[in-house]
């Protein structure tokens, strides 16, 4: 056993919460709600006199966010609200389909009884919201049952490549949530999807999960060929 000093690996541990910190998730919470609307330019000094902060905690903050694909910078113009066009919610729920499905199957081999009451659970209150209209609340738990999926699937990778794509997936969702009937069809595809689960059916449960988020995906495309999607700001 060795007695001699700690080697120096670590560094200091920094300050509270930066501003930039602040501002990001600030800004990101009003653009993943569609508070920011795609489309939206992106005034800095406008948004720092909103956030009571200097100019330039929001240009961190917006360059952490443009990392992310959440804003957009166009040449002579500056930011906004990054557009998700029918190619990005393609690309999106593509990969989307074949995690959620992966988790889907992972979880319906390890599901016990308090994690399978869980999902329950939240189905349960998901049909309450549905009944009360309130979009708020069918999101947050439509967002609440996947995670729990995730979860209990038990892969930590898996869950950090859906987390990558977490943000975008909120922006389509606000669309999704707002097409005639969906709501209603995502409760009965989230039971069919904790069926296949509590029955331990890997297969039908993958089935399920990816059926589940094509449907998404397919009503999503058909609402923004019908809405006639906006173009992107240039």
């Amino acid at each position: 056993m060795q007695n001699a000093a700690v080697p120096d690996a670590l560094a200091p541990l920094g300050p509270p919460p930066s501003l930039t910190s602040r501002a990001y998730e600030a800004l990101r919470a009003a653009i993943t709600s569609r508070r920011l609307p795609p489309g939206q330019k992106l005034s800095v000094p406008a948004l720092a006199r909103q956030l009571n902060v200097s100019r330039t905690p929001v240009k961190e903050a917006l360059v952490r966010l443009e990392q992310e694909g959440l804003v957009a910078t166009i040449p002579h113009r500056g930011p906004f609200v990054a557009f998700l066009g029918a190619d990005d919610v393609r690309e999106i729920y593509d990969v989307r389909e074949v995690l959620e499905g992966l988790v889907a199957a992972l979880a319906a081999t390890r599901a016990d009884g308090a994690r399978r009451a869980a999902l329950r659970r939240l189905l349960a209150e998901q049909a309450r919201a549905l009944r009360a209209n309130d979009l708020d609340a069918i999101m947050r738990i439509d967002m609440a049952f996947h995670r729990e999926l995730r979860s209990l699937a038990g892969n930590r990778r898996l869950a950090a490549l859906l987390q990558t794509l977490q943000d975008q997936v909120r922006m389509v969702f606000a669309t999704s949530i707002t097409i005639p009937g969906r709501r209603q069809r995502a409760v009965a595809e989230h039971r069919k999807i904790l069926a296949a689960v509590e029955a331990r059916d890997p297969r039908a449960a993958e089935r399920a999960a990816r059926e589940h988020i094509r449907r998404v995906r397919e009503a999503v495309l058909a609402h923004l060929g019908a809405a006639g999607a906006p173009g992107r700001p240039r």
